[in-house]
């Protein structure tokens, strides 16, 4: 059985619950838990003579051949873990003493993506798959872990499609119900015992209080677990850390996320290409803003950045435990996520400066605008409209860097304005997109040719004639001796 689920959605508590449970009935073979911040469980050195060990003391019926295995061969141990894994556990786990057992038996390996070395990852499913097709029935294996990119490839494959079982830890199971029980529950106890019980104010908390970090928790159980730990400081007043945690009041000291921030950055660390995949998200984060565009498709995202079949997908392949992908774009898993990579003071190398990144995306917003204009296909007409809202979303503010200005500059406006409208006379696209673009390019002009625009803007909004192609004609004119920005002229026949 696969156990999967974003990061801090609660997997490895329930691991080590169902070790005690095991361990309680008996049923409890063996047990391995990875941590990427320990050098002794980060990697598979340990990890065959812990289950040997385990397995040995715990079905003494197969105890004398794990020995003689050792004794046959001290060196056993630094030899592969193939050999290792067959010798030691899959050997003994295929022998007459297990099919005399009674009830199921369970191996856990808990936090497999927490093993740095990624071929190990899969050398480990690989093994187990191949333990799982020989050994007995009354032996299962649990492997948890997030949904990282070769782990889930080796579960999709169709060696594993008949001996697997998955349990996704996601909202079919009503997370959000217990997150509140197991909130509302440590309030109650902090109110009962804490140092400072008698100067928290009642009621507290409020039920908006207690809603806002649920809705922050995202179905993950880490979030409301640090701002328990946050809040039952016994040198602090809980009400005071709460309204910090909550945002409500300034940080002061101790940062109240400074766990959950760690395992941001430790996540964010294994991305390769991190800028990239930040102006994605910084796109996401301004297009859930626009009113006019429900949803931003991965395939529009693969137009603003040039992406090809399958790319956007590589890009965001280490973060499958942040976020997910489907053809209707990227979903947060956690929405603190957010609040980490717009907030310098917590995510520090890896801030989200809008800034910087909004200015490249209105650029590439520009070319893939102009490069998918002229394309005669329904569907990239329809990408095409989401296309122009974004253009008109990052009008609004967007810096005016060289970068804009040169890409301003050199925009094909007359050749785009054109193909728009013809695509809006076939009804291939919305003629409020041909609206929103022309408001929008004469937005950017503002800022660059404040006095005029308001000349070009008046004749635009009294015109009732503006959606006529045949009676508008535009040209430019620059004069670059001068260093003087072109600017637009509008004529109505």
């Amino acid at each position: 059985m696969w156990l999967t689920g974003a990061a801090g959605a609660g997997k490895s508590a329930i691991a080590h619950k169902i070790v005690e449970l095991c361990i309680q009935s008996g049923a409890l073979v063996a047990s391995f838990f990875f941590n990427r911040s320990d050098g002794t469980r980060n990697n598979v050195k340990r990890l065959i003579s812990t289950l040997a060990y385990q397995l040995a003391s715990s079905i003494p019926a197969v105890r004398a051949a794990i020995l003689r295995e050792i004794e046959e061969d001290p060196l056993i141990f630094k030899k592969g873990l193939d050999y290792q894994f067959d010798a030691l556990v899959a050997k003994s786990l295929d022998s007459e003493g297990i099919s005399k057992l009674n009830g199921p038996r369970v191996i856990i390996i808990d936090g497999l993506n927490e093993c740095i070395d990624r071929d190990q990852q899969v050398q480990i499913l690989n093994m187990v798959r191949k333990a799982t097709e020989q050994v007995q029935p009354p032996i299962h294996f649990l492997i948890a872990s997030r949904p990282e990119h070769e782990i889930k490839a080796v579960f999709n494959s169709q060696s594993m499609k008949n001996i697997l079982a998955r349990l996704v830890l996601d909202d079919t199971y009503r997370p959000n119900q217990d997150i509140e029980r197991f909130l509302c529950d440590n309030f109650n106890e902090i109110k009962a015992d804490h140092p400072f019980k008698d100067c928290i104010p009642r009621p507290w908390p409020t039920d908006e209080d207690v809603h806002k970090v649920v809705q922050k928790s995202s179905g993950q159980f880490i979030y409301a677990a640090t701002v328990i730990r946050y809040v039952k400081s016994l040198r602090h007043m809980p009400h005071q850390r709460l309204s910090t945690a909550i945002g409500l009041t300034p940080v002061k000291g101790d940062l109240p996320f400074a766990e959950l921030d760690c395992l941001y950055r430790t996540i964010l660390s294994s991305v390769e290409n991190i800028q990239e995949v930040f102006m994605i998200f910084a796109l996401c984060v301004t297009s859930s803003r626009e009113p006019a565009l429900d949803i931003l498709f991965a395939s529009t995202i693969d137009l603003v950045f040039s992406l090809g079949a399958g790319e956007l997908q590589l890009l965001l392949c280490d973060l499958g435990s942040l976020v997910s992908l489907s053809y209707t774009g990227i979903e947060f898993l956690h929405a603190s996520l957010l609040d980490f990579l717009f907030d310098p003071a917590r995510s520090k190398e890896y801030f989200i400066d809008v800034a910087i990144y909004n200015p490249r995306i209105f650029c590439k917003i520009m070319d893939a605008i102009y490069s998918h204009s002229r394309t005669k296909l329904f569907v990239l007409s329809q990408s095409l409209h989401d296309l122009i809202v974004l253009f008109g979303a990052y009008s609004e503010d967007v810096c005016l860097s060289d970068d804009v200005i040169n890409g301003i500059d050199g925009f094909p406006f007359e050749d785009v304005l054109r193909s728009i409208w013809e695509k809006a006379d076939h009804h291939l696209l919305p003629k409020t997109g041909v609206e929103i673009f022309i408001l929008s390019f004469l937005r950017i002009l503002k800022k660059i040719v404040r006095g005029f625009y308001w000349v070009l803007y008046h004749l635009y909004k009294t015109s009732s004639c503006i959606f006529s192609p045949r009676k508008m004609h535009i040209f430019y004119t620059l004069n670059r001796n001068i260093g003087k920005l072109w600017m637009p002229f509008i004529y109505l026949s």
